[in-house]
Parts: structure tokens; sequence; C-alpha cells
């Protein structure tokens, strides 16, 4: 029977959220990440099962889809409107790219061929990771780093790219100021 995830999948039902460990005919266990007990995309160590009827009565998101097994993650940084723009945008996707796993490097081909093929006209992927800019009402600039990664990783990828980004940033700073404390 064809169903919407199979063992091992990372999965939302409702507002449960975990790895996928059993299946039975009448039953599911996930092991919870995020929940009540982490903000992380870390498994919690609690075990969720729930009826399978729960699958007809909610939407199932399926983080670990076979076709593509990949979910979009971001992260913000914050520098003043003095900072090189150009410098910061090259600067932030190198290190990105650096951290990202030989599976996701392969990845962004298909990425780019799905967007290609949808009915949605005016997506193009030229640059990966994408780099948006944003004005924010306190007089400073957010730097959105907007990238693809394996959804288990999502959380030790986010930590790794912020801990070489900071001190990358911090070490020009002629190219790069950041917004003042308490801004």
């Amino acid at each position: 029977m064809r169903g919407p995830f199979k063992v091992g999948d990372r999965i939302q039902v409702g507002s449960f959220n975990g790895d996928v460990v059993e299946i039975n005919f009448l039953d599911t266990t996930l092991w919870e990440f995020s929940g009540n007990l982490m903000t992380s995309d870390l498994p919690s160590g609690r075990l969720i099962r729930f009826p399978n009827s729960l699958i007809f009565q909610n939407q199932v998101y399926n983080y670990s889809w076979q076709k593509f097994p990949l979910v979009w993650n971001e992260i913000s940084f914050y520098i003043t409107y003095k900072s090189d723009m150009d410098w910061v945008e090259n600067e932030i996707r190198q290190i990105c790219l650096s951290h990202l796993d030989a599976k996701t490097k392969d990845h962004i081909q298909d990425m780019r061929d799905q967007i290609s093929e949808t009915p949605v006209e005016g997506i193009e992927i030229k640059e990966f990771p994408f780099i948006n800019f944003r004005i924010h009402e306190n007089n400073w600039v957010e730097v959105v780093l907007i990238y693809i990664v394996d959804p288990k990783l999502s959380s030790q990828t986010r930590s790794d790219i912020v801990k070489a980004v900071i001190p990358a940033l911090l070490k020009e700073p002629a190219k790069v100021s950041f917004a003042p404390e308490g801004s």
C-alpha cells in the first residue's frame, strides 16, 4: 500500500513532529524532534505513538521525501548600512557552501530542475545559497542566508555556519560592521 512516509522519514502529522521508527497496521511511532522539550531539530528522546487514523484527519508533512530529501533553512545576520554588501554576500555564500555535505551539493541541480519544471513562472536559482537583504526599522540591514540541508542535520549545520561566519566577518572591520548592541 502506498503511504505518505516510511520508516526513517522525518515527518509532521498534526502537531506531532518526529522521525518514523515503526509503522504497524493500527499505529505509527515517531521519535519526537522539537516539541515541548526542544526548540531545535534534534530528537527530544520521547516517543510518540498515534493511531494511523490521524493520517486521514491531518496534513502529513514529509521532510525527507525520497525525490527531494532536503529542506530549506535560513540564518539571519545583522549589519550596518556602511558594510560592503557584495563582500558580505560572497563571504557568507562561500562559508555556507564549505559547510554543506556532498549529498546536499549533489541535490542543488535537482532543486533547480524541480523548480524549473513547476508551472510557477519567475522562479530561477542563479546563485546558491540565496542571500537576501532586508532593511530593518532600527537602521540596520538583515542579511538572510537561505540554503538546503538534510532535515536531520539542520540544527548542526546552522550552528556550524554561524560559528564560521561571525569570526570571518569580524576579521574584516573595514568591510563589515555590526548593528550596535541594544538596537
